[in-house]
């Protein structure tokens, strides 16, 4: 094979690949632009379409359905009862994107029967940035985590960091965003070293909104779509009125808050996470299954669509 990168010889290996006993799915090592490794065990073949981005070329378009989604922040209705709301992250550093976006679109929505939520390639950010949409999921009270904090000075640090880092961005964080920093790194400078605390015991989350139109919701979802916004899907799978479809989750739901510790020598940095949660720890690598899966051959968005129609 030939390469347009000078970075890749004539008969250096770009992909291993071993089939999976009793699976469709493939466990790969695939060498990255830099020679470095990653190691799958998820990968799969759909419709000439291996590990997501390569193509056979017999195939007429190159363009993965499953992760063939903007990113930009964007509200449309597809028809008189479907409301369409794509939403590329949850990250801190985009909540007031996210709060114009709900602003903007929420009164429609709420007069139209049908949404759907485009999270593929959404690798999380911040719960509260999802939360909002419980408005047009929530039916049952629902069941919130057990979760746990890990305490130790290099942790603290990073925790600081994010503070002063918040502190600078007046555009997306609020007084009581810095607050609730603040509290939270106070509570970890009283812990003692090298243990964990709590941040939350668990139970259950009830709300009150006003009435609203919406009859059934539909969540896109794919294998980038982790972290926070796995908690979008977590919620969503304790309503009755919300189906999820696409591919499994990312897996990022264990663990979470990775912050980077530079070691002593050579400028490596380690990156570890500080919070662990005790139930979603189940779908940790796997991620969380959808009710349906979509196939390969066609626009996910066109599939959710025909979902919501039968």
């Amino acid at each position: 094979m030939d390469s347009k990168s000078k970075l890749w010889e004539r008969g250096q290996v770009k992909l291993e690949l071993k089939k999976i006993p009793n699976s469709p799915k493939y466990e790969a090592f695939i060498y990255l632009r830099n020679h470095s490794i990653e190691y799958r065990d998820d990968v799969s073949l759909e419709s000439g379409i291996l590990a997501g981005n390569w193509f056979k070329t017999s195939l007429d378009s190159y363009v993965n359905p499953a992760a063939d989604a903007s990113t930009e922040f964007s509200f449309s209705k597809l028809n008189d009862s479907i409301a369409y709301l794509r939403i590329p992250t949850f990250s801190s550093y985009n909540s007031a994107k996210i709060d114009s976006l709900y602003k903007a679109s929420f009164p429609e929505i709420r007069k139209t029967s049908y949404l759907i939520i485009d999270v593929r390639n959404n690798g999380g950010g911040n719960d509260n940035n999802a939360a909002p949409l419980l408005e047009f999921m929530y039916t049952d009270p629902i069941k919130s985590d057990v979760i746990d904090v890990y305490v130790t000075p290099d942790n603290i640090k990073v925790w600081e960091s994010w503070y002063q880092s918040a502190k600078q961005d007046t555009v997306n964080f609020k007084k009581e965003n810095l607050l609730r920093l603040e509290e939270e790194i106070e509570r970890q400078k009283k812990a003692e070293p090298y243990t964990f605390i709590s941040r939350s015991k668990g139970g259950e989350v009830i709300r009150n909104y006003d009435k609203n139109d919406v009859k059934k919701v539909v969540i896109i979802q794919n294998r980038l779509s982790a972290s926070s916004c796995e908690s979008l899907l977590f919620w969503a799978m304790q309503s009755s009125k919300t189906i999820l479809v696409g591919e499994n989750s990312g897996g990022y739901v264990g663990y979470g808050e990775i912050g980077s510790v530079p070691t002593p020598c050579y400028e490596f940095a380690l990156g570890c996470t500080m919070t662990r949660y005790r139930e979603q720890r189940k779908y940790e690598a796997e991620g969380i299954p959808p009710d349906y899966y979509l196939n390969y051959d066609e626009d996910w968005v066109k599939q959710a669509i025909r979902l919501l129609n039968d």
